[in-house]
């Protein structure tokens, strides 16, 4: 604290001795032109008497005056030798003062950067604390997708179970399946079809035979239906004498029509 307060009261005394120096400074030049040209005209002519005056006197005066004038020009020169001293201060001042201008217009420059960069570093933080939140709302968006996707996945995962439990009694089935039709196959194998064959041949000539018998027997039942027919007393005689014997029915004859036609549907459709 003692140091800033002293620092700016150094400053100003430093300037105040600057500008007396200045002053001093001019008016020792003007003096020192002045000095010279009274020099010019009068110190030769002082010189010359004075010395005529120690010549003369006898014996000379110790306690002789001096020349002013030379005095005064010792002292002239002692001033333009403090004064040169004092230039020389007053430049190195300036120096450090265009030094410390210097010092100062930097710093200037870098409180002008450093104020741009806390006004970009508070725009990045605007932006990272926006940036921050759209993240947190992702990651909610993201949680809950991501438990979706696991009630999903559990629940494909149990379809899964019953997919594999389905295939391996599918599989199974299917070997049992494939079994069966190696079975059928080497039932319908070319043996197998011809003793079928065989078969239904065998069966197709006996209903043909069958077909021929019953041909026969309606053949014979018409014929015995149509002289009854003819004559009934005759037959009704013959009905008294012989009861054991029946007339065949109407309903009989159209049975064996309709087994007949039935015969033959079976017989094309062993064909």
């Amino acid at each position: 604290m003692a140091n800033t307060n002293t620092t700016p009261v150094r400053r100003r005394s430093s300037d105040g001795l600057l500008d007396t120096a200045d002053t001093l400074v001019d008016r020792l030049d003007e003096l020192a032109d002045i000095l010279k040209s009274v020099e010019d005209e009068y110190v030769k002519m002082e010189d010359e008497d004075f010395d005529k005056r120690q010549i003369n006197q006898t014996p000379p005066d110790p306690c002789a005056r001096p020349n002013s004038f030379k005095r005064l020009k010792e002292g002239l020169e002692s001033a333009r030798a403090l004064i040169a001293c004092l230039k020389r201060e007053k430049w190195r001042l300036s120096r450090r003062k265009q030094s410390v201008d210097m010092r100062m217009g930097e710093l200037e420059d870098y409180k002008t950067h450093l104020r741009q960069d806390m006004s970009s570093l508070n725009e990045t933080v605007d932006i990272l604390s926006m940036r921050v939140v759209d993240l947190e709302n992702q990651l909610c968006e993201g949680q809950e997708r991501q438990e979706s996707l696991e009630c999903e996945n559990d629940e494909l995962s149990a379809r899964l179970n019953v997919t594999e439990f389905n295939c391996k009694e599918f599989e199974s089935h299917k070997t049992d399946l494939q079994e069966e039709l190696q079975n059928v196959r080497m039932l319908r194998s070319d043996s197998c079809l011809r003793q079928e064959n065989e078969e239904m041949r065998s069966e197709m000539d006996i209903l043909q035979e069958e077909n021929h018998r019953l041909k026969e027997m309606i053949r014979q039942l018409e014929e015995e239906t149509k002289p009854q027919s003819q004559d009934g007393g005759a037959f009704m005689g013959q009905n008294e004498k012989k009861p054991e014997q029946k007339a065949p029915d109407t309903n009989d004859l159209q049975q064996l029509n309709v087994d007949y036609e039935q015969l033959n549907i079976d017989t094309i459709a062993l064909v």
